[in-house]
């Protein structure tokens, strides 16, 4: 059996001239992870901003809100000679979005 090569734009236009809605909802859809996407760059930004803050703030918790904000921050998961998918910060192996080890918060 043939493999045959797709368009996904070509197989989204058709879908959409046989479901004139499906249009609307895939404008919706796309509305709302642009939405989602901007709120997470906001919110990156704001723990930066207050790991800046707290840097110099003089209190003796400084230390522990700082190393708490950074792990909010998100770090590439790094490769190591015996694992595929390791967490930058402890180097364990990882499989979501925060590692199980430290807690650190992970981009793929």
């Amino acid at each position: 059996m043939p493999f045959y090569k797709i368009d996904p734009e070509e197989e989204i236009r058709k879908a959409i001239k046989k479901n004139p809605e499906l249009a609307k909802e895939i404008e919706k859809a796309d509305a709302e992870y642009r939405e989602l996407k901007s709120r997470k760059e906001n919110t990156d930004k704001e723990i930066k901003k207050a790991i800046e803050y707290f840097n110099g703030y003089g209190s003796p918790y400084d230390e522990l809100v700082i190393s708490t904000l950074e792990k909010q921050v998100p770090k590439k998961v790094i490769r190591t000679k015996t694992i595929s998918q390791a967490c930058p910060v402890c180097k364990s192996a990882v499989n979501w979005k925060y590692c199980s080890n430290c807690g650190q918060r992970l981009t793929y």
